[in-house]
C-alpha cells in the first residue's frame, strides 16, 4: 500500500470518530434539554397546585 492511501484511510477514520463524537455530544445536549424541560413542567405544576390549595379554604 502506498503511503498516500494509507493516508487517505487515516484520514477517512479520523473525520468518522469526529463526526460520531459530535453526534454523540448532540444527543447528549438534546437528552439534557428534554430533562430539564421535563423537570420545569412538574415544578411549574407542583407550584400551581400549591398556589391553588393555599387560595382555597378548608
Amino acid at each position: 500500500m502506498s503511503y498516500e492511501f494509507m493516508d487517505m484511510i487515516n484520514n477517512h477514520l479520523e473525520e468518522n470518530i469526529l463526526i460520531k463524537q459530535q453526534r454523540e455530544e448532540e444527543l447528549a445536549k438534546k437528552k439534557q434539554m428534554r430533562i430539564q424541560k421535563i423537570l420545569t413542567c412538574i415544578l411549574s405544576v407542583g407550584l400551581i397546585l400549591l398556589s391553588f390549595m393555599m387560595e382555597t379554604p378548608h
